[in-house]
């Protein structure tokens, strides 16, 4: 009954409303996301300017992608607002710098096709830990990670050159391409399902993410340091404006050392949406995302079997 779709009366929606949008009324069964409010409470002639420029610019290399939802450039308009409009060039200049090492980014990476491109076997090699399970209240996919490979025994050689031992940046970019595409498919696919594309041309674009730091070590941190410094950055920079709310939990007081190193790489915005949360995480997680959509493991009551590596879709038996 949490996921039952329920149809929206466009005619209940109108550009010029400057009321807030009430979820009752428009007949959604989760509340209307806050990017969706911020894009039409916020978006102003400044940003379309730059919106437009970006378009027209880049529009060959955008039209040979098959997937570039709308989300993709107001992303990005929106990741470099802050630094304000009084200095227009410096902004177009930094958000356009971004948005064409994202474009580069997408090509590399088979953003298109993934993460449907790898076999089960590639995807379990390269992302082994992650899942993605139920939603917020918002209807926000949610991202987990069990935090494996912060720990003592964590492997990360898969991120390496197996030859020369290096970094192996086209390893660490189809991570993160894996990650964000992964969360981006249902994001598009949660818009549709709950109605969110019929009130927005942009639709729902953010996520959460709950990554599980128990058992973590400071030391096996540190010492991936560049690899982890490195995918914290690259999914700050490709991703802008992609988060609504983050999660470490199970977080043991030595990870404030860490965090003060790593917060640095990600937008200040961010920060701000990152909760450190102990054992006793779970009434906190369930101030955003329903008992019924947090995984078993976590304390919840969802019917979904835990699928790494992807999407947590298939019920469990009864019997389980």
């Amino acid at each position: 009954a949490a996921c039952e779709q329920k149809v929206v009366d466009e005619k209940e929606f109108e550009n010029n409303d400057k009321e807030l949008l009430d979820p009752e009324k428009l007949q959604l069964s989760v509340l209307i996301p806050p990017e969706v409010l911020q894009y039409k409470n916020e978006w102003d002639d400044v940003d379309q300017k730059i919106a437009d420029y970006l378009k027209a610019k880049y529009k060959q290399q955008i039209e040979e992608f098959k997937f570039f939802p709308n989300d993709i450039i107001v992303r990005f308009v929106f990741g470099y607002k802050h630094l304000g409009n009084d200095n227009y060039e410096k902004r177009l200049s930094e958000t356009e710098k971004f948005f064409s090492e994202y474009l580069e980014f997408h090509a590399s990476t088979n953003y298109d096709n993934m993460p449907q491109c790898l076999s089960e076997k590639e995807k379990a090699k390269l992302a082994p830990d992650t899942f993605i399970y139920g939603h917020d209240k918002y209807g926000h996919p949610v991202l987990y990670d069990n935090g494996r490979r912060y720990r003592k025994e964590g492997d990360l050689s898969v991120f390496l050159n197996q030859e020369s031992g290096e970094q192996n940046v086209t390893t660490m970019d189809q991570f993160v391409c894996f990650c964000v595409k992964s969360v981006h498919d249902v994001k598009v696919a949660n818009s549709k399902k709950f109605g969110i594309d019929k009130i927005s041309d942009v639709g729902m674009y953010q996520h959460c993410a709950v990554i599980d730091l128990h058992h973590f070590s400071v030391t096996k941190c540190l010492y991936d340091r560049k690899i982890n410094e490195y995918m914290t950055r690259r999914s700050a920079e490709m991703s802008p404006e992609m988060l609504h709310r983050m999660y470490f939990i199970n977080v043991p007081w030595m990870f404030v050392k860490v965090w003060n190193i790593f917060k640095h790489f990600m937008a200040a915005k961010t920060v701000e949406k990152t909760s450190i949360l102990g054992s006793n995480y779970l009434p906190e997680l369930m101030k955003d995302i329903p008992i019924e959509q947090i995984p078993s493991c976590y304390g919840g009551t969802g019917k979904w079997k835990v699928k790494y590596g992807g999407n947590s879709d298939e019920l469990l038996d009864e019997e389980e």
